[in-house]
């Protein structure tokens, strides 16, 4: 090992013209002015000094001179000064410590902190295998090395690789301090899917904020490049309050959807009508087709519609305010934590549930008649029209039960209820398509030939009902399934403001309502909308009390409805909430 040194030194100290050095190989371990002074496993020391030593010390400035000097202009702001480099010229002598393995770093007298910075640069610690990292030769300084490390620079003076030595001195070595810090809040975590028909909610109630501040370290490049390298996180701390304020959890939807099956279809003509006409268009044939069909159709089927849902109320909170700083492998250490305990209390925990069913039968004359263009023959056709219509009649059985139909006397708990209606009625319905080569459209045939009758598209077929009308209706079983209910705060807002008045949420038909809406001062109202609410305006007196009653009429398929009512008293107040003026109040009473 000793004869490999002395190779590899004498090519450093060319660098340092220690001409007497290098040519004198078998008799290297004393000179004048250089000699070895320590030879140890994987090392050596030599003590350099007088000529040999200011020699040394010019070629190595020259050298890191002239790295600089390669260094862009971009590179330069966090370039080290030229006397960053000089070993203090006070000095006669250094120890120049020669490494061919980093277990010899390890089995050197070099202070401890600069053998760690040694094997940081390879990345591994003392306690890995230094033995498998290849490094080739490896020169410090001593000098260089204590005024390096003293000034936050790098400590390596010079490396040999394939035979060329190269000054390391030139980069500097620095770590950077970084904190980040924010927070972020919970709004109640909710998530909701659908599956089919069904549609699934879950809303958890849990809501809160949390700030954090994560404090780290990294290392740029050695050549002023001020590309990180290595980075190490020195420090974390969090703290939050959560707390819980109700949740829910519903699934709702069609289970089962039949009622638009075409359960018989066939042709009152036998085969139909079917009248070609043709002509000629200079050499080309034209085949004009007439097509008509009357058909008896019986469509229906069965449709259930479930609904059910969890409402609960956790009351708790749960805070914390945790510290940890950090050391070696991310490790923690020194952590402090405080945390409230979480008191969880399920509060009035409510399910509800319900089911509604729905049997219709429908049977049909319907009309189908199609004109169609052909090139020559008539399977040739790239233009088709058709207009199909169908006269019909329908018998629908309604029922439901359960307690997802909403809070029907406003006492804050749903009601279970069970309902039950028959329906009979007439409608008009049909469609035009037209099909030119593959492109195919379809419309609505929209008709209305008696006032009060509405549109409606059937789903399940494509086809488009464009007048109905109810001829008979009856609840089968009186309920609350069919009472309509007043939508409004405890506290309403005076002067100009707006209630909403609709159909519990169970109610099976979808066609325009007529509500007759009494605010408890005399004046009463007709409004027309939909089953699932429609707004009402009125003036509305400070300090006074409404009884707001609303009653459903009729809707626009003339079905007449039970005359029954509910009643919500709310009060009206300039600031929408119950502080009272007690003149006003006295007033009042």
């Amino acid at each position: 090992m000793i004869k490999k040194l002395i190779t590899y030194s004498s090519v450093l100290f060319s660098m340092s013209t220690l001409g007497a050095y290098a040519s004198q190989v078998p008799q290297i371990q004393q000179t004048q002015d250089t000699y070895l002074i320590d030879s140890g496993e994987g090392y050596s020391v030599y003590e350099v000094s007088g000529t040999d030593y200011q020699t040394y010390v010019s070629s190595l400035q020259r050298q890191m001179s002239s790295a600089a000097l390669n260094v862009s202009a971009q590179e330069t702001p966090d370039m080290p000064s030229f006397e960053d480099y000089q070993v203090a010229s006070q000095k006669v002598s250094t120890q120049a410590y020669v490494f061919d393995s980093l277990v010899g770093v390890m089995n050197s007298d070099l202070p401890y902190s600069h053998k760690l910075d040694i094997l940081s640069d390879y990345d591994v610690t003392p306690s890995d295998a230094l033995d498998q990292v290849e490094i080739g030769l490896l020169i410090v300084d001593k000098n260089q090395a204590d005024y390096q490390l003293g000034n936050g620079l790098a400590l390596k003076s010079a490396a040999l690789q394939n035979g060329e030595v190269t000054p390391l001195g030139l980069c500097k070595k620095k770590w950077h301090d970084r904190t980040k810090a924010g927070s972020f809040s919970l709004a109640s975590l909710t998530d909701s899917y659908k599956r089919g028909d069904l549609n699934f909610n879950v809303n958890s109630g849990i809501s809160g904020n949390i700030s954090y501040e994560l404090s780290y370290k990294y290392k740029t490049n050695r050549c002023s490049f001020n590309v990180p390298y290595k980075h190490s996180i020195t420090g974390f701390k969090a703290k939050g309050s959560l707390h819980s304020n109700g949740g829910s959890i519903s699934i709702n939807g069609t289970v089962i959807d039949t009622t638009q099956d075409m359960l018989f279809d066939e042709s009152l003509l036998n085969g139909g009508i079917d009248k070609e006409l043709d002509f000629w268009v200079g050499p080309v044939r034209i085949v004009w087709s007439h097509e008509f069909d009357l058909r008896a159709r019986l469509a229906g089927g069965i449709r259930i519609d479930a609904q059910m849902g969890l409402n609960f109320d956790v009351n708790g909170k749960y805070q914390f305010d945790f510290k940890c700083d950090m050391v070696g492998q991310n490790n923690c250490y020194n952590a402090s934590e405080t945390v409230n305990t979480f008191e969880a209390k399920l509060k009035n925990p409510t399910l509800t549930g319900g089911v509604s069913v729905r049997a219709r039968v429908q049977p049909e004359i319907a009309a189908v008649y199609t004109q169609r263009a052909g090139i020559y023959l008539k399977g040739l056709s790239p233009v088709r029209l058709t207009l199909d219509t169908f006269l019909y009649g329908y018998a629908e059985l309604w029922a439901y039960y359960g307690n997802a139909c909403g809070d029907g006397n406003y006492d804050g708990v749903n009601e279970v209820i069970g309902g039950a209606a028959i329906d009979a009625g007439v409608g008009v319905a049909g469609k035009f398509s037209w099909r030119v080569f593959s492109n195919r459209k379809e419309e609505p045939l929209r008709i209305k030939l008696l006032d009060g009758w509405v549109e409606k598209e059937l789903d399940g077929r494509g086809e488009y009902m464009a007048i109905q009308k109810s001829l008979y209706f009856d609840e089968l079983v009186e309920s609350d399934a069919f009472l309509p209910v007043v939508d409004a705060p405890d506290v309403i807002l005076s002067g100009d403001n707006k209630v909403k008045v609709a159909m519990r949420s169970c109610f099976p038909y979808a066609s325009q309502m007529t509500y007759q809406v009494k605010f408890g001062d005399g004046s009463v109202k007709e409004v027309k909308g939909s089953p699932s609410g429609v707004f009402v305006n009125h003036t509305f007196n400070d300090y006074v009390s409404y009884p707001i009653t609303v009653t459903a009429l009729k809707d626009s398929e003339n079905r007449r409805f039970r005359a029954i009512s509910s009643t919500r008293e709310v009060i009206a107040s300039p600031d929408g909430v119950t502080t009272f003026n007690p003149v006003y109040f006295v007033t009042v009473l």
